[in-house]
This record gives C-alpha cells, structure tokens and sequence, in this order.
C-alpha cells in the first residue's frame, strides 16, 4: 500500500484545477532502485504486492505534468513532442497520479473498453495501457519494460520487411502458376502420346490385316492359273547384281488361252490394288508367265525354293555361306537334301565339293557338311573324304572343323577311319590335350572296329609314357583318359591306370585330375586296383583331406567305401601315433578350410555308435575348435550331437 503522504498529494494534484498547476520541473525521489536485471527500465514496483512505485526515473517520467515530460532528453524527441504533445494534458496526468495513488489495480481494459469510458470515473477505474498488470507477468516476477514510445526506425524497418514478405509471396504464386503450368502442359503430352500409341496400334493392324488380305488374294491367284492349265513351279526372283536364283517357264497351249488369262488377272489386280503385280503374257505359242516380286537378296524367301522342280543356282548359296556366313541359306540346303531329287542332290554335292574346306570351318557350313556325310552316298562320301585327307589336324584344331571330323568317323567305312585317325598319330601330345582335337580323340576311342583295331593304343602310349600323370591334370586331359578307362579294354589302358595309381596324390590335388582319382574309386574293374586306390587314401588322408580338391576324393571314398572303409579311416585320424603333430589328426582335419566338410559329413553320415565315438573325441578339444573360424562349424556340430548323450571329455570306455 502506498503511503498517507502520497495519496494526499496525488488527491491534492486531481482536486486543483488544471490551468492552475505549474509548469516548473516537480522534483521527484531521484534515489534508483534497480532489480537483478540492472536495468532502469525494468520496474518492480509495478509488479510487486505494497511495494513502493516512486523509486525510478520511470515513475517520474509518466507521471510528470507536460513541461517536464516534453523537456525530457528523449530519443526521437521530436517526433514525440509535435505528435503527441496535445495528448499528454495537465489533467492526463492528474488522472495517472490518481490512478497510481488509488491503491489495489484493476485488470487493463480491452479495446472496447476503451471506446466505451467517456467519462472520468470510468477513466478513474481503468489502469493505463501501457502499464503491466500482474496476471501478465512472468512467473518468476522477472520482467523488462517495454516502453510504448514509438520509433522511427522500427516502423521503417518493419515496412520494409513486410514488403519483402509480400515479394516473397508474389515470387510464390508464379512459382506455383509455372508449376501447375507445366504439369498441364504434362499431362496434355502424356495423353498425345498415349492417342498416338492407340493410333498406331490401329495402324500396325489395318496393315497386318491388309497383309492377310494380299496374301488371300495371291493364293487364289495362284489357284486361277492352276486351273487354267499352268504349272507354276516357282517365282521369278532377282539379286542385286541382277543375277537370277531360279526361273520357272511354262507352256501355253493357245494363244487364246494366254489372252483370257491376261485380261482376267489385270483387271483382278486393278480391282483389288495387289501390291505384286504379274508380267503379260505374250501371244506367241510359247511365252512365260512371270510374277516377279522384287526382293533383296539377303531377303531370299527359301520356303518357296522348296518345291521339287525348282532349279537353282546351288553355287551361289554356297558362297552366300562361305562369304557372308548366311545362315538362312546353310539351313535350306539341309532341308533341300531332304526332300530333293537324286539329280538335285548331285547338283547340291557338286556346289558343295568346290567350297568343301571354307564350308568345314565355317559356322554355318560344317553342318552343311555333316549333313551330306548322313545322306550322300558312297561315292560323294568318299569324295568328302578325299577333300579332308591332308588337313585332319587343321580341321581337329578347328572349333567347326572339329565337329565334321567327328561325323566323318561315323558314317566312313574303317578304311577311311583308319585313314583319318593316321594323320591324327602324327601330333598325340598336342592334339590329345587340345581343347577342340580332344573331342576327336574321344570319338575315337568310342570307335567299335568289326575288323583288328590299327595299332592306336600302341603309338598313344609311346608318345605319353610317363606323361600320363600330366595329362590327367589338364582340362581336355582328364576327360580323355576317363573316356579310355570307360571304352578301351584292360590291356589298352593298363599302362595309364598303373601310372595313375602311383601318382594318385599329386592327381587328386588337381582341380581336374581329382575327377580321374574318384572315376577310379568308384569304376575300376578289378577290385585290387580299387583297394589299393582306398588303402592311398588312408593313408594319405590328413594331407588328402586338407586340399581343396582332393578334400572330395576323400568325401568320394568316404561314400563309396562303406562302414569298413569309414571304420578305418577314423581309426586313423583318431590314432595319436600316426603324425608327428601334439594332437590327433582329427582336430587338425575339423579345424582346417576345407577339412571341416570332412569332419561334418562323418557325423552326419555315420552309424550312431560312430558319431558319438567321433563327438566324443573332438569334445576334449572344444576349446581349440570354438577358436578357430572353421572349427565353430564342427564344434557346433558336436553339441548338437551330444545333446542327448552324457557330457564327457573322455571317449567310452576310459575312466
């Protein structure tokens, strides 16, 4: 509450007439109070419960009379006094000194609060606006003042950034106008081209069905000149250096005849609009009728050129496959060989036999070839024999040449085989693993001779003695001998198995050799080689089963060999001493890249009374296999194994 004094003054200030209050400066208490904030502006007077207001320059600012509030050194002190100077009268702040002194403050008015007090004790119930009330404060009672002066700059300022905000919101709306601008124009794109499409699609079957029409059109036709008496074998057909495939003639019997077909068939084409038109026919006794439908030579339609009457030009399809690798022509002579006529056939045999080399190695011509080795006869087959003498290591060498030699070997009588297959002898090692002469030498040795077989074996293993091994690791080399151990008898390959057998090791540990090792595991006809190739795996197993590839030599013999041979190979493994190492081989094989197949497929495909012998034994070394990458596999392995059986670190049988 304010004290007795002040009220009484205030009530003196609001009483006096206001032409009667003075001018002169009234002196206030100057003594500032300044909160935590430091700051003069920020009042708690105006906020704090019975707490004195006339202790800042602030009090002494809005409760002044006029003279002393318009000679206060203000920013903008212009702009102030010539715009506000007929507001602030004597009796304004006769009504804040009363309004200050009456003690407890009502809430601040609204607006229309403000439009409705016309008189002076409304004015006298109403707090100034720019004063705070308590129920705006913070709630930590910590608030600045906020002078209500105006300023200048801030106006100007905030003019200014609204006009940015307003060019900024133009800029928008064009943005969005050109934006929706082109997703029309979009859209109006998208749906010419989908009309388009659907014209075109409309087109494409207009066409097709206009195709079908012609074609209708060129059969009946054709059935109208059959029916008048012609013999229409083929079509008139030109190539671009104006030479002609094959031609038809045929023989009018009246020029009466001829006139009537000439007259009905150019007003049928003119009636129908035929895309193919046909040639006059003459008035002579003997004239050719001609419907000559121009077309490109790489374009041949060789459907027609399949009838029987049809002559043609057999050595120019020939070169069309030799020069051109025209595949369409290669494929038609084969079909013509078919059904063609003996005559056509030695036509056919003679184009072929001047180009028979070129069509050998070609792509599309070897099988040309192939073809007339399966159909000719005897002597256009010895013919093409006689071409092939001298160039069968080419020809074996040959990616396209190889396959006709191979043809050859089985339609030629065994003379010309033996014939063959001497030119052959001449170049074993290089042929024999050559990537395309291997395939020969397994027709070969496929070869079942009615007569004594020529020495062939004899003069292989002259040219691979002690090689054999080297053969087996290559490629080419291990299908080779696998086909000898399946199609040669015991004395022809007898050298090559020993060889293997004593090189079974350094064999199995090739990428293509373990593919020789495990065809003699599980195909050797005589039992002692087949245990003597188990009992090289026993023994070797650590070293087997830690390669790459002799890893399934051993899965291989595993699975062939049965519960004995799978008896004494863990009997092996588990045996401490049978390697130089500080734990048995087993461990060694689980713990190793690939020697955890190994392992794994033991206890998946062993008898129970095996598998946990096994689980049991690696189960003293859990720890070495939980630590190495590849024994997590098998040691997971053998938990799972283990589950239902009692947990021991020791095999059955030790206490």
């Amino acid at each position: 509450m304010l004290s007795a004094s002040a009220t009484t003054s205030k009530s003196v200030a609001v009483d006096t007439d206001p032409s009667s209050i003075t001018t002169t400066p009234q002196k206030f208490n100057n003594k500032f109070s300044f909160d935590t904030f430091n700051s003069p502006f920020h009042t708690p007077s105006l906020f704090v419960t019975n707490a004195p207001i006339k202790n800042n320059d602030v009090f002494n600012t809005f409760y002044a009379n006029a003279d002393v509030f318009n000679h206060h050194n203000y920013q903008n002190q212009s702009y102030h006094h010539h715009q506000y100077a007929n507001q602030f009268t004597p009796e304004f702040y006769g009504i804040m000194a009363d309004v200050e002194s009456s003690g407890t403050r009502t809430p601040s008015p609204r607006n229309e609060s403000l439009a409705i007090a016309t008189t002076r004790d409304d004015l006298f119930k109403m707090e100034p606006p720019f004063l705070y009330h308590q129920q705006h404060q913070r709630k930590n009672e910590q608030t600045s003042f906020q002078p209500i002066f105006d300023d200048i700059n801030g106006r100007n300022q905030l003019m200014e950034a609204n006009e940015v905000i307003q060019n900024l919101v133009r800029q928008m709306n064009q943005k969005n106008i050109e934006i929706e601008r082109q997703r029309v124009t979009i859209v109006n794109m998208q749906t010419t081209i989908a009309n388009k499409d659907l014209e075109y699609k409309d087109q494409e079957q207009a066409i097709v069905k206009k195709l079908n029409e012609k074609n209708c059109q060129l059969a009946l036709y054709q059935s109208f000149l059959k029916s008048k008496g012609f013999d229409l074998s083929c079509l008139v057909e030109e190539s671009s250096d104006s030479s002609r495939l094959f031609e038809f003639s045929e023989d009018v019997s009246t020029s009466k005849r001829c006139g009537i077909i000439e007259s009905d068939m150019s007003n049928a084409l003119l009636d129908k609009s035929c895309s193919s038109s046909l040639s006059s026919v003459s008035n002579h006794t003997t004239s050719t009728v001609a419907a000559e439908r121009k077309v490109n030579s790489n374009a041949i339609e060789y459907r027609r050129m399949l009838d029987k009457n049809v002559n043609i030009d057999w050595s120019l399809l020939v070169d069309r496959i030799t020069k051109e690798t025209d595949q369409q022509a290669s494929i038609f002579m084969q079909q013509k060989l078919k059904c063609a006529t003996t005559e056509q056939k030695q036509l056919i045999f003679k184009a072929t036999l001047e180009q028979a080399y070129e069509l050998m190695t070609n792509r599309f011509g070897n099988f040309l070839v192939q073809r007339q080795l399966e159909l000719g006869t005897t002597e256009q087959i010895e013919a093409l024999v006689q071409k092939m003498k001298g160039h069968i290591l080419e020809l074996t060498c040959e990616p396209f040449g190889c396959h006709v030699v191979q043809r050859a070997l089985d339609c030629v009588d065994e003379t010309s085989k033996a014939s063959l297959v001497s030119e052959l002898l001449v170049r074993i090692p290089e042929t024999i693993t050559h990537k395309y002469a291997c395939h020969v030498w397994q027709k070969v040795f496929e070869i079942r001779w009615q007569n004594p077989p020529p020495p062939i074996m004899k003069h292989i293993h002259q040219s691979l003695e002690n090689q054999w091994d080297r053969v087996a690791l290559d490629e080419t080399g291990s299908l080779v001998i696998q086909n000898i151990f399946e199609n040669m008898t015991e004395i022809d390959k007898r050298p090559i198995l020993n060889e293997v057998l004593d090189n079974i090791v350094p064999i199995a540990k090739g990428q293509w050799g373990n593919w020789v090792v495990q065809h003699v595991l599980e195909h050797a006809e005589k039992n002692d080689d087949r245990e003597r190739a188990f009992q090289i795996v026993i023994n070797e197993s650590v070293q087997l089963s830690m390669d790459q590839f002799a890893s399934k030599v051993v899965e291989k013999a595993l699975r062939i060999g049965g519960q004995q041979f799978m008896k004494k190979f863990i009997q092996y493994i588990s045996n401490n001493n049978v390697t130089f190492r500080p734990r048995m081989a087993l461990i060694d094989i689980a713990s190793d890249q690939y020697g955890n197949y190994v392992v794994q497929w033991l206890i998946n495909n062993a008898c129970e009374e095996q598998k946990v012998h096994i689980c049991r034994l690696i189960k003293r070394h859990m720890v070495s296999l939980r630590g190495s990458k590849y024994g997590q596999r098998v040691a997971f392995l053998v938990d799972k194994v283990l589950r239902n059986h009692e947990i021991t670190t020791y095999p059955t049988g030790s206490n």
